[in-house]
């Protein structure tokens, strides 16, 4: 289960009335889609949501159950299996809330956990995707956070000495050991800079795809806007409490705010140019 913010021009934010928008693909999954269904409306109270199923052609009547029983689901037909990643793009293509959520069709959603995973996105704009805890149907914990790759992990992992991590953490690869989804870890906060770059560059891309050189080249100026305006506030928090991670985010800004400055966003998606970080 993962949820993320809808990313639109800036110059055409909507006013959003709905709130989440609930993704779910579907493959002959009437044996179990129903009590997927049902646990998000039983469960979900202050949160506006709308729920889109993007049917990959099935042949078990899936659709039809859904209708009958569940009339307020919105059913995209994609007329045969797209695979699992299309079938979501088809969904979210759709989709009108200011956040979508990814959502498998045999999950059950407890009392109350969209409500409080969108209450969480709603006091961290600064990402851009969430994941919550997942238990196994006996109730224990099914492990979904991974650590990001690197070399030496893999090597820990094709030596065989990954089996040691929960001994000598040294030998981490991929899993948290001993956590178990019960406290907050927001990669973002581990690689500010690496994240807000992709950002930027997607959404240079964006623009230049659905709006042309034009606006990608005024996106630049509201980006820039965007972090200057964020620095003078990380700056004032700064004095009045100085901390690590605010001096953090403001070295992120400096960087983020010259990449932008010194970036023609044509010359970027046309022919791949930018320039360096610069710290």
């Amino acid at each position: 289960m993962s949820v993320c913010a809808q990313n639109h021009p800036v110059s055409e934010l909507p006013s959003y009335t709905m709130q989440l928008s609930i993704v779910i693909v579907c493959w002959n999954d009437w044996k179990t889609i129903e009590n997927c269904l049902r646990s998000i409306y039983e469960g979900t109270h202050s949160t506006t949501f709308e729920i889109i199923v993007s049917d990959n052609g099935s042949t078990d009547d899936s659709p039809e159950f859904i209708r009958r029983n569940f009339p307020s689901v919105r059913i995209i037909d994609n007329g045969s299996n797209l695979g699992f990643a299309k079938g979501n793009n088809a969904g979210i293509g759709a989709a009108s809330g200011k956040y979508v959520l990814i959502l498998n069709p045999d999950t059950v959603v407890h009392k109350n956990a969209l409500d409080k995973l969108v209450a969480f996105a709603e006091q961290h704009p600064e990402a851009g995707g969430f994941g919550c805890r997942i238990l196994n149907p006996d109730g224990t914990y099914q492990a979904s956070a991974r650590l990001f790759p690197t070399l030496p992990r893999y090597w820990m992992a094709a030596l065989g000495l990954r089996y040691l991590d929960p001994y000598l953490p040294f030998f981490t690869f991929e899993e948290y050991w001993n956590w178990h989804g019960d406290s907050e870890r927001q990669s973002v906060s581990r690689f500010p800079i690496r994240f807000q770059l992709e950002k930027h560059r997607s959404r240079y891309r964006y623009f230049y795809k659905h709006f042309g050189p034009k606006a990608s080249r005024q996106c630049r100026l509201l980006s820039i806007t965007w972090i200057r305006m964020r620095q003078a506030a990380f700056a004032i928090i700064g004095v009045v409490r100085p901390a690590d991670t605010v001096r953090e985010r403001l070295k992120m800004y400096r960087v983020m705010a010259r990449w932008n400055i010194e970036l023609d966003p044509v010359h970027f998606v046309e022919r791949g140019e930018e320039p360096p970080l610069k710290g």
